[in-house]
C-alpha cells in the first residue's frame, strides 16, 4: 500500500472511529495513483470537477455524519468544537473540488490537506474525544445494575 500517513499512533482504539480514519487513509492512498478513475481526455485534464477529489468528498461527508451522531447520541460536551472541525474539512475539500483541481495534477496538494487535517484530527479531537466516551461508560451503571436498583 502507498505510504499515506496513517500509524497505530493515530488510533484512538475505539473502533468506530479508527476505522473511519484508516479507511480515508487507505482511500488517499490507493485513489490518488495514476490513471485511476480520471476523466483525462488525451492526456489533458478537462478541470471539470475531478471524480477522485468528489469520491473523498462523498466518503468524508458521510464518515464525519456518522462520528457526529455518535457524539450527539451521547452527549459529548466539546461535540460543537469537533463538528466544527469537521466543517472546516468539508469546506476546505469543496474548495478543492470547486476549483476544480485535478486529482492526478493537483495531488500533493489534495492529498496534504485531507491527510494533514486527518492526522491532526485523530490525535487532537479523536483521541479526547474517545477518552471521554471511556470515562462515561466507566461511570455509567450498567444496565442490570440500574435494573436491580429499580
Amino acid at each position: 500500500m502507498p505510504d499515506c500517513g496513517w500509524s497505530g499512533d493515530l488510533a484512538s482504539r475505539a473502533r468506530q472511529v479508527d476505522a473511519a480514519n484508516e479507511s480515508l487513509f487507505y482511500l488517499i492512498g490507493h485513489l490518488f495513483q495514476p490513471g485511476v478513475e480520471c476523466k483525462r481526455r488525451h492526456g489533458h485534464c478537462p478541470h471539470d470537477g475531478c471524480g477522485k477529489v468528489s469520491a473523498v468528498l462523498r466518503f468524508m461527508t458521510r464518515n464525519l455524519a456518522a462520528e457526529d451522531q455518535l457524539m450527539r447520541e451521547v452527549g459529548y460536551p466539546d461535540a460543537d468544537s469537533h463538528r466544527r472541525a469537521h466543517d472546516d474539512l468539508l469546506a476546505a475539500v469543496g474548495d478543492l473540488f470547486e476549483r476544480c483541481l485535478c486529482g492526478d495534477e493537483d495531488d500533493d496538494m489534495i492529498r496534504g490537506t485531507v491527510t494533514g487535517w486527518a492526522m491532526d484530527h485523530a490525535d487532537g479531537q479523536d483521541k479526547p474525544l474517545v477518552a471521554w466516551l471511556s470515562r462515561a461508560q466507566a461511570r455509567a451503571p450498567s444496565q442490570a445494575e440500574a435494573e436491580a436498583a429499580a
